[in-house]
């Protein structure tokens, strides 16, 4: 029996982990508890879902107010780092975004 934890995909039950094996080599963003992001390249990922990013940039996402965003409130990413090579810890993800984030023009 799948766990709740389990996600379904084209028919077949797939566990978090073996989502997250099947993105090795395409590109990652992972949120972050303080609300900032990186994205890269996932090269590899441990039991913990530690992950390991390759040509990855950070970023600082601050919300614009909305009186400022015409009457919705608008993210803004800032580019804060670029790294060859990124160790993200676990403890630090809140979500892992397969593919990267949609585009928003």
């Amino acid at each position: 029996m799948a766990t709740a934890s389990a996600a379904k995909i084209g028919g077949g039950m797939f566990v978090p982990l073996q989502l997250i094996e099947k993105c090795v080599g395409a590109r990652l963003v992972c949120l972050l508890d303080d609300g900032d992001e990186v994205e890269g390249t996932l090269v590899a990922h441990d039991s913990t879902c530690t992950v390991v990013l390759s040509d990855a940039t950070a970023f600082s996402v601050a919300r614009d107010p909305p009186e400022t965003a015409g009457g919705a409130p608008q993210l803004t990413r800032t580019p804060v780092g670029k790294y060859a090579t990124l160790v993200v810890n676990s403890r630090h993800i809140r979500v892992l975004v397969p593919g990267g984030l949609p585009s928003t023009s």
